[in-house]
Parts: C-alpha cells; sequence; structure tokens
C-alpha cells in the first residue's frame, strides 16, 4: 500500500473499530456520522467530493484523493448525484452542516438528477466574524466551478435556506440567472419584528384561543400557547439586540466554538434585503404555528419582488428528508425544476 491508502484505511479503521482491506465498500463500512468523521479528516471536506457511493473500494477512494481530477475541483461541494441530462441542484444542508442529510432526498429525485450539496469547508470556530454573506460568496463561487454559467438551480434546508436565499441574491446582482430558488422548512431571519409585526402577536394569540377554545383541557393548552409566545418574543429580542452590537462592536460577538453555533448566530446576525425574482417555499404541515399568523416561514412572502409559491408537504421538520415523507417532498422538488427547466426553454426558443 501506498501512503496514501496506508493513511486511509488506518482512519477508516479507527473511525469505524472494525478491520479493513482496500476492496471493503466505505459506505459500507461507515455510517452517516462515519462518513461526516472522514470527510473532517480528508481534504474532501474541502473540495467537490465524486457521489461516495459510486467509489465501489476503499481503494478507488485513495486512487480519486491522489488524482488531478480531485485538486481541481471545487471547494465547498459534496456530489451526491454527479452524473445525469438534467440541470444540476445545488443545495445547501442545515446548521449542522452535514451533507449527507440530504443523501436521500439526492437519491429519490433519480439518476438524472446532478445533486451537490454545498458545505462550508472552512472551520468556522477558527473565524473571528462567521456570517451568511461570507458563505455564500464562497457557494457562488463553488457553483460557477462546477457550472460556469447559469441559470442556476439551487435551495437550502432549514438554516441552509438562508445560505441559499443570499447566495441567489449574489448571484443575481452579479448578472447571473437564477432559473429556480427553493427554501425547505427555512425561518425567515429577523420575522416577526416585535417593532414592525405586533399585532400578529395579537392574532397569533386569538388564532390559538380560538383553536382550543372548548377542549376540556383548554385552560392548559392555552397557558402553553402563551408561554410560547413569550418565548418567541424573547428569542426576537435577543435577535435584535445582537445585530445592534454587531454594527457597534463586533468583537463582543465572537462566534462559538463549534459549528453549530457559529452557524446559529450567523443566522441572527442576518438582515436579508429583497430578492429581485421568484422563491418557492417547501414547507411541513406538521410544525408548531403552522397556520397561524407567527409562521416565521412565512416571511419569506415580503422579501421577494416576484411571486413566493407555498407547497405544504406532509411530515414534519426533521422527517422532511427522511423516509417515507421525502418521496413526496423530492417528487415535489422534481417537478420544479422540470418545470423551471422547461419555462426557460420556451422563453429562450426562438419564436
Amino acid at each position: 500500500m501506498n501512503n496514501t491508502e496506508e493513511r486511509l484505511v488506518a482512519d477508516i479503521e479507527e473511525i469505524s473499530g472494525r478491520n479493513i482491506v482496500l476492496d471493503d465498500r466505505p459506505m459500507e463500512v461507515l455510517d452517516s456520522l462515519g462518513l461526516q468523521e472522514l470527510l473532517a479528516r480528508w481534504p474532501i471536506s474541502e473540495t467537490a467530493s465524486p457521489a461516495l457511493q459510486d467509489l465501489e473500494t476503499v481503494r478507488s477512494l485513495a486512487v480519486y484523493l491522489q488524482s488531478e481530477k480531485h485538486r481541481a475541483e471545487s471547494e465547498g461541494l459534496v456530489a451526491l448525484q454527479p452524473s445525469g441530462s438534467a440541470p444540476p441542484f445545488f443545495c445547501v444542508p442545515s446548521v449542522t452542516d452535514d451533507p449527507f442529510e440530504l443523501l436521500q432526498l439526492s437519491r429519490s429525485l433519480g439518476l438524472e438528477q446532478p445533486f451537490y450539496a454545498l458545505r462550508d469547508s472552512v472551520n468556522t470556530a477558527d473565524r473571528n466574524v462567521h456570517t451568511v454573506s461570507d458563505v455564500a460568496e464562497k457557494f457562488a463561487r463553488a457553483m460557477r466551478r462546477i457550472q460556469p454559467d447559469g441559470p442556476y438551480y439551487l435551495g437550502g434546508y432549514c438554516f441552509g435556506g438562508v445560505v441559499a436565499f443570499e447566495t441567489a441574491c449574489q448571484l443575481r446582482e452579479s448578472g447571473a440567472e437564477v432559473a429556480l430558488l427553493v427554501l425547505i422548512e427555512t425561518a425567515t431571519p429577523g420575522y416577526p419584528s416585535l417593532g414592525r409585526h405586533w399585532k400578529l402577536y395579537l392574532a397569533a394569540l386569538r388564532f390559538h384561543l380560538l383553536s382550543k377554545w372548548g377542549r376540556n383541557d383548554w385552560p392548559r393548552e392555552v397557558k402553553r400557547d402563551i408561554s410560547t409566545l413569550y418565548n418567541h418574543g424573547a428569542r426576537l429580542a435577543r435577535g435584535a439586540v445582537e445585530r445592534f452590537l454587531k454594527r457597534s462592536h463586533t468583537w463582543l460577538l465572537r462566534p462559538q466554538q463549534t459549528v453549530i453555533g457559529a452557524n446559529l448566530q450567523a443566522v441572527r446576525l442576518y438582515e436579508p434585503t429583497r430578492y429581485p425574482g421568484e422563491i418557492v417555499l417547501l414547507n411541513a404541515k406538521e410544525r408548531p404555528w403552522a397556520g397561524s399568523p407567527l409562521d416565521r416561514r412565512r416571511g419569506w412572502f415580503e422579501l421577494a419582488d416576484g411571486v413566493v409559491e407555498e407547497h405544504m408537504l406532509n411530515g414534519g421538520h426533521w422527517t422532511m428528508l427522511a423516509q417515507p415523507d421525502v418521496a413526496e417532498t423530492s417528487a415535489c422538488l422534481k417537478e420544479l425544476i422540470e418545470r423551471a427547466s422547461a419555462t426557460r426553454a420556451k422563453h429562450a426558443s426562438p419564436l
């Protein structure tokens, strides 16, 4: 074995706790957490990796890691499905920065749909200021290395939707075409604002009082709703204070020493601008406050110059990308990509 093969085998054995050989398959030896650990140890996390499920053996992974193709590929991308005739879809994972949480979604879309998971390969704990705009700028560069010109099809899940939104804004500002922007279960930063949307709180309280009225246990449920409403307002107030401090004394707001902590802080400090295009929302039906005036996912309606299209899908926030709910999510996303692609082709064709 060469040096790369020896190091790779040693790392996989340490992560998996079992002895392996070069002909073993990485996707069979390691679970999702193990793959995440492997990405953290090797420069796969700094480049666009191929679909790991297509690398048949540890040996083939070692060959890839030593190749010119690996060194030349774009940083910040994991190709969960690199081949296919459809336009590539770029997607940002949640606050955990784990691209493999999107694996079932990419597989459910089929073999003809290229799917790249965007990730922030820079260790956020080493950065004094970690912002959504910085991450989006890097993702835009990474997308251009895979696809130099638009139209771009992109989206994000949870926190990733905020990054995808900012990335789309930067692409449009640079003159690139964004054919599709999809936000999956993404709350709107700073929405609702205590100052601008105080009437929503009164409407939400009325909404829940009426929905619980007449039940035997309605006093207890109303008490719980009022407590939730208070906590919701307190969280928004904390975000407003942090944004003020950021403008005044950035040094007071160093990120927590974790990727999740840094990402959470980044989204709290982010102030979205208007998007000069259309947005598609894929939201779960099984969510607290769903349908109420305080549904934080509905703030995107105020930020788009174009149409905001919302699809309410089965499942909850944590199940939309897992079986069995991912089937409906992927079917909806596939239809959106096909529709956007067909619309663009129609407008591009000569009369």
